[in-house]
């Protein structure tokens, strides 16, 4: 059962013993959010997720500005003497908003990148001076899932596919369609955990209070799922979706999963729960598209 940390005011989340931690907090889902509908209601965890290894930890994502001086203080309680490693994926506010904070908090020497565009930009955007730190200072690791179709039309064919970022653990890139802003999932084989960007992203809280973690025992419908899907990924209803479906079923036959951590949305933990969440992405998408209901019925799942 995951538990909290004691001496931060909003503590982080641990998922797995001394290994895996879910970092940030929640905001009021009250019509701002873009990827929810505007009637829906509750609170949206926003999280980032820091791994331990021996001498390195990797941050995955940074959270939003909002929660900067909580992500830093989590971070700082969790990470003792071991060199922090960031990684992202989407070059969007909402996951690096605290990427120039961080790097000079914790004298961030490498960045994992597996999105497009010019990740150091946001320098520029911030708070710390206006520029980016030089290549003397922060190593950025461009990355590139080994199995991407449009790899050859890249460029830089040498762009790694793995996240080396402690001798002892290193995590794989993995491609799929549905990675719309970014190249990739990332998946951690030592914890059997799939960081799944912006999509598995359906989970909320009923009050700010609650953990961030979805309960084994909680059923959200297939019908909240399809809405959230067509309401986060509104281009789903003119794509053909067969080789979306085709990519799921092929990657999670592949590797074993216990939790999706998605950047916002709850952690779907436990691996009943990741399958059930699976066959209703995979029934929402062999669906033909329709507008979101204004009715959630009860679909079992189980």
């Amino acid at each position: 059962m995951p538990t909290r940390s004691t001496t931060v005011a909003a503590p982080a989340v641990e998922l797995v013993p001394d290994r895996l931690y879910r970092l940030g907090g929640v905001v009021p889902i009250d019509g701002r959010l873009s990827w929810r509908r505007p009637e829906v209601t509750g609170f949206e965890p926003i999280s980032a997720y820091l791994l331990l290894a021996e001498n390195n930890a990797l941050l995955v994502g940074t959270g939003v500005k909002l929660h900067r001086e909580l992500i830093i203080d989590q971070v700082r309680e969790l990470l003792g003497d071991r060199a922090l490693h960031l990684y992202a994926d989407r070059n969007e506010a909402d996951e690096i908003g605290n990427l120039a904070a961080l790097v000079s908090e914790f004298d961030v020497e490498h960045i994992w990148f597996a999105g497009a565009g010019h990740l150091l930009k946001w320098f520029e955007h911030d708070d710390f001076g206006g520029s980016a730190p030089g290549a003397d200072r922060v190593t950025v690791h461009f990355l590139m899932p080994a199995d991407n179709p449009g790899r050859s039309l890249i460029r830089e064919l040498n762009r790694p596919s793995e996240v080396a970022f402690d001798p002892g653990h290193q995590l794989t890139l993995m491609n799929t369609r549905l990675t719309v802003l970014g190249f990739a999932w990332l998946y951690d084989r030592g914890t059997r955990t799939l960081f799944c960007s912006d999509f598995f992203s359906e989970g909320k809280l009923d009050t700010p209070d609650r953990s961030p973690v979805m309960s084994a025992d909680e059923r959200l419908t297939l019908d909240e799922v399809r809405d959230h899907i067509h309401t986060r990924f509104e281009w789903m209803a003119d794509a053909d979706t067969g080789p979306l479906i085709e990519d799921l079923h092929k990657f999670f036959d592949g590797v074993e999963i216990d939790r999706l951590a998605p950047y916002h949305g709850t952690v779907i933990e436990g691996a009943d729960q990741v399958r059930r969440h699976l066959r209703m992405a995979l029934d929402v998408l062999a669906a033909p598209a329709a507008a979101p209901t204004s009715t959630q019925e009860t679909t079992d799942h189980a």
